[in-house]
């Protein structure tokens, strides 16, 4: 399965009220290209449990298209990369486990 049928985040909606951090009522939402397939949920269910208390106060929710996170600090732009590289990090682990071939390289 290649690279491209995997989810990309496109956006973040931040908190955008002075001083306001995300909260269960108004998480930071981060925006996908696509709604994710049934594996990488799957993949993603698995990969939550690992992301650290530093970075998150509650485990993220997906809801179609977005992903609804709670951190656990003001967001920065740190706090976004963290969050990319997660993805980054689900979509490689669907990969591995979709068991799918490398291509052949011929002698």
């Amino acid at each position: 399965m290649p690279l491209r049928h995997f989810v990309h985040v496109i956006g973040f909606q931040v908190p955008t009220a002075p001083g306001q951090t995300a909260s269960d009522d108004n998480p930071l939402l981060v925006m996908l290209d696509r709604e994710p397939t049934p594996e990488w949920r799957a993949v993603f269910q698995l990969c939550v449990e690992e992301l650290p208390e530093s970075l998150i106060q509650v485990p993220p929710k997906l809801h179609g298209k977005e992903i609804r996170v709670v951190p656990s600090a003001p967001v920065t732009r740190k706090t976004a990369a963290d969050i990319r590289a997660f993805i980054d990090r689900v979509n490689r682990m669907t990969f591995l486990q979709s068991g799918s071939p490398r291509p052949r390289t011929t002698p």
